[in-house]
């Protein structure tokens, strides 16, 4: 009977102890008062360290496993390219069947008002900033140099001495009258075609554009990959300090319920929990046998 009890016993034992164990690593979930003095091991571990456990699942998280060279990885894989060039290609083959114009196709999907938004503030800088840059490189008097090269060349040799000589003696003040007129009338004819050329792009159809985009597909998926490629290079790093991924796990582990908190933890541990649990049957079995022995 000895033999036989003392490792029952000591297996019992070792199964409660280890099973009561792992519960008071969550339970109680609250501090438990008898007067003014707390029970000891109140609440239980897990609880009473929860905000410094959440600390540390979102440092780990945060700076070892999504940090920004894991980040970079994962956005720019072959899978990620693949998802990319399908997504595009189903976006030009839907733009192609759509029988809108640009215009009531913006509209619709809530983008006319962007496109509005940067029409007008190409209108408000652009033509200035070309007549500015045009005046700027001084294209009075290069455009001023190339007509009178031709116009000289094309003159008989008595003539061209005599030209010549009236031609750069004014070439200064009909470069700067160029210049002027350049930097007058540009920015309204540039504001007129930039005007007449985004209306045209509002007119045309849909599809047309889908047409055009479907022809030249593989050139502008290598550049827009290309672009959100070098994007993720130089931005990953500080995309993950912006989305501050620490900080989101911090706060999602402290805001859970400690109930549904322990239901997550033994979901995903329960055979390793359970394994322990056995273990210290194991243990309290052979301890009992080694009483016994001895």
């Amino acid at each position: 009977m000895k033999w036989i009890m003392a490792p029952l016993i000591g297996a019992l034992i070792g199964l409660l102890t280890n099973g009561l164990a792992i519960k008071m690593l969550f339970r109680p979930f609250k501090p438990i008062y008898i007067g003014k003095f707390r029970l000891p091991f109140t609440p239980g571990l897990i609880p009473k360290e929860r905000t410094r456990i959440a600390q540390a699942v979102g440092q780990v998280i945060g700076r070892n496993l999504l940090d920004g060279e894991t980040l970079k990885a994962a956005l720019c894989s072959e899978k990620m390219e693949e998802a990319f060039r399908e997504k595009a290609a189903h976006y030009v083959q839907k733009l192609q069947e759509s029988p809108e114009s640009m215009e009531e196709y913006l509209g619709r999907t809530h983008f006319l008002e962007v496109a509005e938004s940067l029409k007008a503030k190409a209108m408000d800088t652009f033509p200035e900033y070309a007549a500015h840059r045009l005046v700027e490189d001084d294209l009075g008097h290069r455009l001023l140099d190339m007509v009178m090269s031709d116009v000289i060349e094309s003159l008989n040799p008595m003539v061209k001495m005599i030209a010549k000589s009236a031609l750069e003696a004014s070439r200064e003040p009909l470069g700067d009258k160029i210049n002027t007129w350049i930097d007058e009338q540009v920015p309204g004819l540039v504001g007129e075609y930039l005007d007449k050329s985004y209306q045209g792009l509002m007119d045309m159809p849909v599809g047309e554009a889908g047409a055009y985009l479907q022809k030249h597909e593989k050139e502008i998926e290598d550049y827009l990959w290309k672009m959100y490629q070098e994007l993720m290079e130089k931005k990953a790093v500080q995309l993950v300090a912006v989305l501050d991924i620490s900080g989101i796990i911090e706060e999602k582990i402290a805001a859970f319920d400690m109930e549904e908190l322990e239901r997550l933890i033994l979901e995903i541990s329960r055979k390793e929990l359970n394994a322990l649990i056995w273990l210290g049957g194991l243990l309290g079995m052979i301890i009992g046998f080694a009483n016994a022995l001895f």
